[in-house]
């Protein structure tokens, strides 16, 4: 994808996320997506030639009218600048910011007993500092680790759990 077609998508991504409505415009996109791909029509509109842009905008406008503003506004924005035919690969970009954001605020922390919920808070906030977010956490209980824990912050382990550690001594003792 083309860089000037990814500014539109993290622009989206940025007002979307100071107006905390992030999820709401995703879906309202995978809405106008499927309409995109399934109705001929709103196909034939957002990309044909025959209809000047500003007609484009109106049209889309009074149609959409029961989406997010912020939606409309975009649509028209992409159509106005020409990129009507890339729609879809804006959207599919967007998405995949919103869903590698979600992804990186999402902590699954794996402790061999339960947390008090101060526990988990003093976690939450140093992981806060470090991500630039406030994370959901998940706890999640395995008695297997034996003490420590680990924390899954997306496609990342972080395994300081007692399990690990007697793992790492037991091979170096086998390696000697």
């Amino acid at each position: 994808m083309n860089k000037n077609l990814r500014k539109y998508s993290k622009a989206l991504y940025n007002v979307s996320a100071k107006n905390k409505n992030i999820l709401i415009i995703k879906d309202e996109l995978n809405v106008i997506m499927q309409m995109y791909k399934k109705i001929a029509t709103f196909r034939f509109v957002v990309i044909t030639k025959s209809i000047t842009s500003e007609k484009k905008c109106d049209i889309l406008k009074n149609t959409l009218h029961s989406f997010d503003p912020l939606i409309v506004e975009f649509i028209s924005l992409i159509i106005l600048d020409g990129y009507s035919k890339k729609f879809t690969d804006i959207i599919k970009h967007y998405n995949k910011l919103v869903d590698s954001t979600m992804e990186m605020n999402t902590v699954d922390l794996i402790v061999a007993e339960k947390l008090e919920n101060s526990h988990i808070n003093e976690i939450s906030d140093s992981l806060s500092e470090i991500l630039k977010a406030k994370p959901k956490i998940n706890v999640i209980q395995k008695p297997e680790i034996i003490g420590g824990m680990k924390l899954k912050i997306g496609n990342k382990v972080f395994d300081n759990s007692i399990s690990s550690q007697l793992s790492k001594l037991k091979k170096t003792l086998y390696n000697m």
